[in-house]
């Protein structure tokens, strides 16, 4: 029994205190009050060994989840990072530097060589390759032409 304690309180122990916040706050079915159920369970039958899997188990899920979520967090943050903050609209007066927001279908705005291309549209002048990572998330250049 005693060696089944210390590592039940080690992972357990936060989790049964929440369970029990969430009990007072009103939160019956969360996750770790059902984790605690299942654990005290275990431990109510003298199944020790499988009280401290169930938290173990438990706390390795959590962790998972919170780097999988670091990840996607990240990787959302390079997607942004990528995204021009501004587009280079053509009209009457000149070329005017304007939010990609501002740009409405049927303008021209204009790409030259090593710019982001900031909305999607269709290339009515010219040929270069572009880099459009921040529409498609390709880094490679893409050729494009007029048409």
């Amino acid at each position: 029994l005693l060696i089944f304690a210390v590592p039940y309180i080690v992972l357990g122990l936060n989790v049964i205190l929440d369970a029990v916040h969430g009990l007072a706050g009103k939160q019956f079915l969360d996750e770790k009050f059902l984790m605690s159920v299942a654990s005290v369970g275990a431990l109510a039958v003298g199944e020790y060994a499988e009280a401290v899997l169930v938290m173990l188990l438990y706390r390795l899920g959590e962790l998972l989840q919170s780097i999988a979520v670091g990840k996607s967090r990240r990787s959302i943050a390079d997607l942004m990072d990528i995204c021009p903050e501004s587009a280079e609209l053509e009209t009457a007066d000149g070329i005017k530097q304007v939010s990609p927001d501002e740009v409405h279908v049927g303008d021209i705005f204009v790409v030259r060589a090593g710019e982001r291309v900031p909305l999607d549209g269709i290339v009515v002048e010219g040929s270069s390759s572009l880099n459009t990572a921040a529409l498609t998330g390709e880094s490679a250049p893409r050729d494009v032409a007029a048409g």
